[in-house]
Protein backbone atom coordinates (compact mmCIF):
# COMPACT_ATOMS: atom_id res chain seq x y z
CA UNK A 1 0.00 0.00 0.00
CA UNK A 2 1.40 3.38 -0.95
CA UNK A 3 1.96 5.99 1.72
CA UNK A 4 1.04 8.71 -0.76
CA UNK A 5 -2.50 8.77 0.61
CA UNK A 6 -1.13 10.59 3.66
CA UNK A 7 0.18 13.45 1.55
CA UNK A 8 -1.33 16.17 -0.55
CA UNK A 9 0.86 17.85 -3.12
CA UNK A 10 0.96 21.58 -3.69
CA UNK A 11 2.54 23.45 -6.54
CA UNK A 12 4.15 26.87 -6.52
CA UNK A 13 5.49 28.78 -9.49
CA UNK A 14 9.01 29.95 -8.72
CA UNK A 15 10.83 32.99 -10.13
CA UNK A 16 12.10 30.99 -13.09
CA UNK A 17 8.67 29.96 -14.31
CA UNK A 18 9.09 26.39 -13.03
CA UNK A 19 6.70 24.63 -10.72
CA UNK A 20 7.98 23.47 -7.35
CA UNK A 21 6.24 20.49 -5.78
CA UNK A 22 6.14 20.16 -2.00
CA UNK A 23 4.26 17.65 0.10
CA UNK A 24 1.75 18.51 2.75
CA UNK A 25 0.83 16.20 5.58
CA UNK A 26 -1.69 16.25 8.38
CA UNK A 27 -1.04 15.42 12.01
CA UNK A 28 -2.93 15.39 15.27
CA UNK A 29 -1.33 16.83 18.38
CA UNK A 30 -2.66 16.15 21.87
CA UNK A 31 -1.19 18.38 24.56
CA UNK A 32 -1.49 17.33 28.21
CA UNK A 33 -0.87 19.36 31.35
CA UNK A 34 -2.14 22.74 32.52
CA UNK A 35 -3.27 23.74 29.03
CA UNK A 36 -6.85 24.92 29.50
CA UNK A 37 -7.75 28.33 30.89
CA UNK A 38 -4.28 29.71 30.08
CA UNK A 39 -4.75 30.93 26.48
CA UNK A 40 -3.28 27.80 24.90
CA UNK A 41 -5.75 27.62 22.00
CA UNK A 42 -5.19 31.29 21.11
CA UNK A 43 -1.42 30.76 21.37
CA UNK A 44 -1.65 27.81 18.95
CA UNK A 45 -3.95 29.64 16.53
CA UNK A 46 -1.77 32.76 16.41
CA UNK A 47 1.40 30.78 15.75
CA UNK A 48 -0.26 28.40 13.29
CA UNK A 49 -1.43 31.36 11.20
CA UNK A 50 2.06 32.92 11.32
CA UNK A 51 3.67 29.63 10.28
CA UNK A 52 1.10 29.01 7.51
CA UNK A 53 -0.45 25.84 8.95
CA UNK A 54 -4.10 24.93 8.29
CA UNK A 55 -6.44 23.21 10.73
CA UNK A 56 -8.03 23.69 14.11
CA UNK A 57 -7.49 23.54 17.87
CA UNK A 58 -9.99 22.64 20.58
CA UNK A 59 -10.27 21.85 24.28
CA UNK A 60 -11.10 18.26 25.20
CA UNK A 61 -13.39 17.37 28.12
CA UNK A 62 -10.50 15.60 29.94
CA UNK A 63 -8.47 18.85 30.14
CA UNK A 64 -6.20 18.21 27.13
CA UNK A 65 -5.91 20.38 24.03
CA UNK A 66 -6.33 18.69 20.63
CA UNK A 67 -4.92 20.08 17.40
CA UNK A 68 -5.31 18.86 13.85
CA UNK A 69 -2.89 20.60 11.50
CA UNK A 70 -1.86 20.39 7.84
CA UNK A 71 1.35 21.80 6.43
CA UNK A 72 4.82 20.95 5.24
CA UNK A 73 7.07 18.88 7.51
CA UNK A 74 9.00 22.01 8.44
CA UNK A 75 5.86 23.98 9.33
CA UNK A 76 4.50 21.13 11.44
CA UNK A 77 7.82 20.66 13.26
CA UNK A 78 7.71 24.35 14.20
CA UNK A 79 4.16 23.99 15.50
CA UNK A 80 5.11 20.92 17.56
CA UNK A 81 8.02 22.81 19.14
CA UNK A 82 5.68 25.67 20.03
CA UNK A 83 3.23 23.21 21.61
CA UNK A 84 6.01 21.93 23.89
CA UNK A 85 6.61 25.52 24.99
CA UNK A 86 3.04 26.83 25.26
CA UNK A 87 2.03 30.27 26.52
CA UNK A 88 3.64 31.62 29.69
CA UNK A 89 0.93 30.45 32.14
CA UNK A 90 0.70 26.90 30.76
CA UNK A 91 2.58 23.85 32.02
CA UNK A 92 2.95 21.27 29.27
CA UNK A 93 3.47 17.73 30.56
CA UNK A 94 3.42 15.85 27.25
CA UNK A 95 2.79 16.31 23.54
CA UNK A 96 1.52 13.31 21.54
CA UNK A 97 1.84 13.56 17.76
CA UNK A 98 0.20 11.16 15.28
CA UNK A 99 0.03 11.13 11.48
CA UNK A 100 -3.44 11.26 9.96
CA UNK A 101 -3.79 9.01 6.92
CA UNK A 102 -6.96 10.50 5.43
CA UNK A 103 -6.81 14.20 6.25
CA UNK A 104 -9.58 16.74 6.09
CA UNK A 105 -9.00 19.75 3.87
CA UNK A 106 -8.87 22.93 5.89
CA UNK A 107 -9.10 26.58 5.00
CA UNK A 108 -7.21 28.71 7.48
CA UNK A 109 -6.76 27.85 11.14
CA UNK A 110 -9.46 28.21 13.78
CA UNK A 111 -10.54 27.49 17.32
CA UNK A 112 -13.51 25.10 17.48
CA UNK A 113 -15.72 23.99 20.37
Amino acid sequence: KSSLSAFAFSFLLNNFGKYIIFSMKTISITVKGKVQGVGFRYFVMRHAIEIGVYGYVKNLPNGDVYIQASGTSSQLENLILLCHKGPSHSKVESVLVENIEHPNHFQGFQIVD
